[in-house]
Formats: structure tokens, sequence, C-alpha cells
């Protein structure tokens, strides 16, 4: 298995850089998410993009917010890691992750 299973990568505001990025990580069947596997996640970031695309924030959820079709609802991740409003939710079809992830973006 990979180190990751899904992931979202979202901008969020940065009072230097104007935006920075940031991903939300639904870790592999065999990984343990925390520090270690961040900065691996990380590392190969910059490694593939460049430094100014270093994730400011790696985030670990046991899933992402999904609509019907199984498409990552991105501005949900956003509007957790900002605070921004969170608009529509008729199209989520599993509201706990978006709870979860509310949760530990404010750890």
């Amino acid at each position: 298995t990979g180190l990751v299973a899904d992931a979202a990568v979202v901008g969020i505001p940065d009072p230097r850089a104007g935006s920075a990025v940031a991903i939300a990580v639904v870790a592999g069947d065999q990984q343990r998410p925390g520090p270690e596997l961040a900065a691996t996640l990380s590392q190969a970031v910059v490694a593939g993009h460049g430094t100014p695309f270093k994730p400011v924030r790696v985030l670990f959820v046991a899933e992402l917010p999904k609509t019907r079709n199984m498409k990552t609802m991105r501005r949900l991740v956003r509007a957790a890691l900002t605070g921004e409003k969170v608009g529509d939710l008729s199209a989520l079809v599993n509201p706990e992750a978006f709870e979860a992830l509310q949760v530990a973006a404010q750890q």
C-alpha cells in the first residue's frame, strides 16, 4: 500500500506569502499518521514542485468530505482550515467526515 489513501490540497491565506498550501490526508492502510509521515509528505511536495509549495499544514483525517459522485469537496477542506463560511452542504454524502475535519483543523 502507499503512503496516502486520499488527499485534498487547498490554498489558504498566508500573511507573509499571500497564500500557502495545506493538505488534508487520509493515510494509507499501513501508515501511521503523525509528524514523521507529515514530514515525508512535505518533502515529497518540495521535491516535486519546489520550496514555495511546501505545505504549511498537513492535517490527517479518517476520510474527506465527498459529494454523491464521490468528488472531494475541497471548499469544505478550505473552510475547515480557515473558518470561512461553509455554504451549501446538500451534496455532502458523509457529513460526519466534515465534522471530524473541523475538529481536527482546530487542534
